[in-house]
């Protein structure tokens, strides 16, 4: 029942991550005997997908096989990295959506600035900004630090944006 219940509350993450991967929700079933087996689903080879399509199956498969539960903690290391910057945006709609419907713990970690505004506006939009804090981390000295920045999210964007104004800088240089 518990898993049924999950399933349908899940059905908008599924079907977020069925458009990017172009199939259908049932990557794992499982038999009578109660042992889960991977089928293939139409058109849908785990060799053939690109490092951003992985991301998003990985996360799809960690629902289905129960890896990812209720209330449980999902730790993601720049989970933007090979993704075009629309499938950030998903991405980040899809975290914001999990959190949402299972009560996950996350931690995340990016250098996006597409990521991080989309963490920003579906957590208002799913009414989850409440349970969101933001850090920025940086050095002093020989030691990094932490900085809460939940209230003033632009001093992240500050950082991220440095390096493009470090490029617009310097084609403005070039043109002297």
């Amino acid at each position: 029942v518990d898993k049924a219940n999950l399933k349908d509350r899940l059905t908008l993450v599924y079907k977020k991550i069925n458009n990017i991967l172009g199939s259908d929700m049932s990557l794992f079933e499982t038999n009578n005997d109660g042992m889960s087996r991977v089928t293939r689903t139409k058109g849908l080879s785990l060799d053939s997908l690109s490092s951003g399509m992985k991301t998003f199956y990985l996360i799809k498969s960690l629902i289905d096989n129960g890896t990812i539960v209720q209330n449980g903690t999902l730790i993601l290391d720049e989970p933007e990295v090979h993704l075009h910057p629309d499938w950030q945006v998903t991405l980040a709609e899809v975290i914001v959506l999990l959190q949402r419907e299972m009560g996950l713990h996350i931690l995340i970690n990016t250098h996006s600035p597409y990521f991080l505004r989309a963490i920003e506006v579906f957590s208002g939009k799913y009414d989850t900004e409440d349970v969101i804090k933001y850090y920025l981390s940086y050095n002093e000295g020989d030691n990094a630090k932490m900085k809460d920045v939940t209230f003033n999210i632009s001093e992240i964007y500050k950082v991220l944006s440095g390096p493009l104004q470090r490029i617009e800088n310097e084609g403005y240089n070039d043109r002297d």
